[in-house]
């Protein structure tokens, strides 16, 4: 049976047989995140923008020319009360990017089943998990 996902329900991240905190409170994110674009159209920013390589949304400084675009847009997602270090903060806006610019269901593909599978290759059943496409960036 295949579960589907409507636009807005990240319970895929939580939809793994495990109780875990954090993948509820991500989800929970991931869907204010999301409702907060919607509402406010945000979409078309998070579509035709992209931070600069190498400084990804933590370190988008003002010499970028987007910047003053990027924090009207920051301004606007920090009314969340997520409770989000900048690295978190940083992963959520490339989930929010990803969905802007290769839609919903790509998203979900990517991402989905995350149920752990046992490798044959791992000793004692210890359990491996696909590891989402959606990537934090950071300064090298």
């Amino acid at each position: 049976m295949t579960t589907t996902y409507s636009p807005g329900d990240f319970s895929f991240f939580v939809d793994n047989g495990k109780d875990f905190d954090f993948d509820k409170m991500w989800a929970q994110s991931c869907t204010d995140a999301y409702y907060v674009c919607l509402n406010e159209n945000l979409w078309p920013f998070f579509k035709n923008f992209s931070p600069p390589p190498n400084k990804g949304y933590c370190w988008w400084g003002k010499d970028d020319p987007n910047y003053d675009e990027w924090r009207r847009v920051n301004k606007i997602l920090s009314k969340i009360d997520t409770g989000h270090s900048g690295a978190s903060w940083a992963c959520l806006m490339r989930v929010m990017e990803k969905i802007a610019k290769d839609g919903w269901q790509a998203l979900v593909n990517d991402n989905v089943p995350r149920t752990p599978k046992v490798s044959e290759n791992i000793p004692l059943g210890i359990t491996t998990a696909p590891v989402p496409s959606v990537r934090c960036s950071q300064p090298e």
